[in-house]
């Protein structure tokens, strides 16, 4: 049974709204206030979070 561009659309959707939830659950309680320097922190940490992903002997 062939996936129509519709239910790809649907999934992509239902996936982008579980991520968009489970980072406001996580995230909110340890940056509650958003701000350029909440930001910048959140995204060096994800940054290293990368690297190490990526390169464990980035670190």
């Amino acid at each position: 049974m062939a996936v129509s561009d519709i239910d790809l659309l649907r999934f992509k959707r239902d996936m982008d709204q579980a991520i968009a939830v489970a980072n406001r659950a996580i995230i909110h309680p340890l940056i509650p206030e958003v701000n350029r320097d909440s930001v910048l922190l959140l995204a060096l940490s994800v940054a290293r979070l990368r690297a190490v992903t990526f390169n464990p002997r980035s670190i």
